[in-house]
């Protein structure tokens, strides 16, 4: 779904499966993803490229890939495969532009989640 930044179809089952477990786990997914998942992954990724350490990147992006995959981030979870994979093959010649790719789809994934984000206050 190239339009969607989240695949439509698993979100309507993450949102049909929150409201039958009482309407909290998919807000507390989301929080769990946006809050430690995310940062963590993302900086786990980076010092592994910044040490040129393929097998910590490999291991963080498959990581963070199913991660994402959950929330059907396609284009995100497609970084992440294109990261883990160019780095378990010695292909990852310029990680900070998969980096980049990576924080920029990011951004837009989490912008769609607040949405799903319980109400602070």
């Amino acid at each position: 779904m190239p339009g969607h930044i989240l695949d439509p179809s698993t979100m309507k089952a993450l949102v049909d499966l929150s409201e039958q477990s009482g309407g909290k786990l998919l807000p507390a997914m989301v929080e769990a993803f946006l809050d430690d998942e995310c940062p963590s992954g993302v900086e786990q990724l980076r010092l592994a490229a910044a040490a040129g350490d393929r097998p910590a990147i490999a291991r963080a992006a498959h990581k963070l890939r199913g991660s994402c995959a959950t929330f059907g981030a396609l284009r995100l979870t497609q970084v992440c495969t294109d990261l883990e994979s160019e780095a378990k093959a010695g292909a990852l010649t310029n990680p900070a532009e998969l980096l980049d790719r990576l924080n920029a789809e990011l951004t837009d994934v989490a912008a769609e989640l607040t949405r799903y984000r319980a109400p602070r206050g």
